[in-house]
C-alpha cells in the first residue's frame, strides 16, 4: 500500500473536522427548536371574556289621576224629580248629573263632572289589575224608602290597554274585583280610565263625606 501523503490527511482531518461540526451544529439546532416547542406547550393561544347583564321584569302601576272630588253644592229641592230619584253623579263621558239635582255651590248652575281616576302600567310587564273600596255605606246607612238611592260604582272604559276582561259595567266598590287581567305595559296604551259613579237620596244629610282609600293592586298577568 502506497503512504498517504501529509497532504491528503490534512485534507481527510480537516473534512472530519466539518463534518463533526455540522452534525454538532444540526444537532444543537433539533435541541433548540424542541426547547422552544417545549416551553411554548400548554400554554393557551388565545383567551375568551365574557359581558353579562341581568335584566328582571317589574310590575308597577301608578294613577296619574288619583282623586275625584264631586265638589260642593245643594240638592236642587225645587226639582221634584230629585225628591223622588235622589242625586245621581257620575264621572261617565263628560260627566253626569241627572236632572240637574246638584247645584255648584261657587255659581249657582248645575255641577257637571268630568274627572275620572287614570291608571297607568309603567312596569315591563302585563298586569292583572283588581280594585277594592269601601261600598256606599261611607256616606251613611239609608233605611226605608232612600235605601234605594244610595250607590256607590265604578266602572272601567273599554280601551286597547286590557287586553284581556275588561268590567265595563257599573260594580260595587266593596271587595277586591279584578278590573283588567290583561292590562298592557307599552307605552302607545297602557293607561285604563275607571269612572265613578255617585248617588244619594234627596234627604241626605248635609256634611263633607269622604270614603277611605280606593286600592288598585296588580300582579303579573
Amino acid at each position: 500500500m502506497e503512504n498517504i501523503s501529509n497532504k491528503t490527511l490534512a485534507t481527510l482531518l480537516i473534512a472530519s473536522i466539518v463534518i463533526s461540526l455540522g452534525g454538532t451544529l444540526i444537532s444543537l439546532n433539533k435541541l433548540s427548536n424542541q426547547q422552544v416547542a417545549s416551553a411554548t406547550t400548554g400554554r393557551a393561544q388565545q383567551d375568551l371574556g365574557t359581558a353579562s347583564i341581568t335584566i328582571q321584569t317589574s310590575v308597577s302601576i301608578l294613577l296619574s289621576t288619583d282623586t275625584i272630588a264631586f265638589g260642593t253644592g245643594w240638592i236642587n229641592g225645587s226639582n221634584p224629580t230629585c225628591g223622588t230619584n235622589g242625586v245621581n253623579l257620575s264621572t261617565e263621558g263628560s260627566g253626569t248629573n241627572d236632572d240637574d239635582c246638584f247645584i255648584n255651590a261657587s255659581d249657582s248652575t248645575p255641577a257637571m263632572l268630568a274627572t275620572d281616576f287614570i291608571l297607568n302600567n309603567d312596569g315591563t310587564v302585563n298586569a292583572s289589575v283588581a280594585i277594592i273600596g269601601p261600598n256606599k255605606t261611607f256616606l251613611m246607612s239609608q233605611t226605608g224608602a232612600q235605601h234605594t238611592k244610595l250607590n256607590f260604582t265604578w266602572q272601567a272604559v273599554d280601551d286597547d290597554s286590557c287586553l284581556g276582561t275588561l268590567v265595563t259595567g257599573w260594580t260595587e266598590f266593596g271587595a277586591s274585583t279584578t278590573l283588567c287581567d290583561d292590562f298592557n305595559w307599552t307605552d302607545a296604551d297602557d293607561d285604563l280610565t275607571i269612572e265613578v259613579n255617585l248617588r244619594f237620596p234627596s234627604d241626605q244629610a248635609s256634611g263633607t263625606y269622604s270614603n277611605s282609600s280606593i286600592e288598585f293592586n296588580a300582579v303579573q298577568a
